[in-house]
């Protein structure tokens, strides 16, 4: 459910604008990779290496440093927003602020108002937070047969333990290990 969520909250935004833009490499940048709120605002021109369809950072909250793929989709945004509507600026910062003066935004805080915008606008409640994104990613990852060891490498976790608040239940894998009631009457005996 959560997943058709970020399906419609991506769609939704318009991308004429210089500000949706901006919100769509945001959101890309949550969706498909899972970073923080803390890293995006802090995603530097310099950690992006297109020839090798990299994004490399140290981690905000962990100080991991991780390498993650640049991936079509998400390149293709990152692209349109600097190319296209990102404010000239000395700032090495990717995201600036909209309005004058155009420099880093402000805290990470931002992402989630951006994410809480973005939802908005797609019709879907506003309580929602920016870092579910990284709980769903998570998710559909171990759902699609990723091992739970491959996304905390992903998200930069050097310890599994880490990563498995972001791994909720996979319902339909989990009934895959339930137990036929075959041969068990009711009040306790057996046929």
């Amino acid at each position: 459910m959560q997943k058709k969520y970020y399906e419609r909250t991506k769609r939704e935004i318009d991308r004429s604008k210089v500000k949706e833009k901006r919100d769509y490499a945001v959101m890309m940048l949550g969706t498909v990779l899972g970073l923080r709120a803390c890293d995006i605002v802090t995603l530097k021109l310099t950690d992006i290496d297109w020839l090798r369809g990299e994004i490399r950072i140290v981690q905000s909250k962990t100080s991991n440093p991780v390498i993650l793929p640049l991936t079509q989709d998400v390149g293709e945004a990152l692209e349109d927003y600097i190319l296209n509507a990102r404010p000239s600026t000395a700032d090495d910062e990717i995201f600036l602020r909209i309005k004058a003066p155009h420099t880093k935004l402000a805290a990470a805080v931002t992402v989630g108002e951006i994410y809480r915008d973005c939802c908005v606008a797609a019709g879907l409640p506003a309580s929602t937070r920016f870092h579910d994104l990284r709980r769903a990613l998570g998710t559909s990852m171990v759902t699609n047969g990723v091992s739970a060891y491959d996304v905390a490498q992903v998200f930069g976790d050097k310890n599994v333990n880490s990563t498995k608040p972001y791994l909720a239940t996979d319902m339909e894998h989990l009934k895959m290990c339930t137990l036929s009631f075959a041969g068990i009457a009711p009040g306790g005996g057996s046929q």
